[in-house]
């Protein structure tokens, strides 16, 4: 019986790096995934460009805008340079036992993938609390 308790068998493990069917049908849900709120997706762009651009966007925490530095702006520029779409990708919802980040309770992480006319492609991260304002932002690549 080990375990796994009366009458339960072992469930085989996926061999190699295939991926079962599930993991397939959860992917391609979230691929999906249609954008709950697209006024919330084109503040972050904005906030992203205005960051880029050298300007102070007040929907992001003091705290964060103090870690902004010349070379951050001028690398977010350069991916932002011939961007082709800004997709939403998923966000996490915390609930009742938000996070902190810099100090701030955060309600949700949304992500979002930047894609550029040569097909580079990168994530980012958005810290959000729950008035909507930038707790922290985070950019990686595929």
């Amino acid at each position: 019986m080990g375990w796994f308790g009366r009458g339960q068998r072992k469930k085989r493990a996926p061999v190699g790096d295939r991926a079962t069917e599930s993991d397939v049908r959860h992917a391609y849900r979230l691929l999906l995934q249609r954008d709950p709120d697209p006024a919330r997706t084109k503040a972050l762009r904005e906030i992203l460009e205005a960051y880029a651009r050298g300007d102070e966007p007040l929907a992001v925490l003091p705290l964060r805008r103090s870690y902004f530095t010349p070379l951050g702006r001028a690398l977010m520029g350069e991916r932002l340079k011939g961007l082709r779409e800004f997709k939403f990708v998923t966000c996490d919802d915390f609930g009742t036992r938000p996070p902190e980040r810099h100090g701030e309770r955060v309600a949700r992480v949304c992500h979002y993938r930047l894609e550029t006319a040569d097909e580079t492609r990168r994530y980012v991260s958005f810290w959000l609390r729950a008035d909507g304002v930038v707790v922290d932002f985070w950019s990686s690549p595929e």
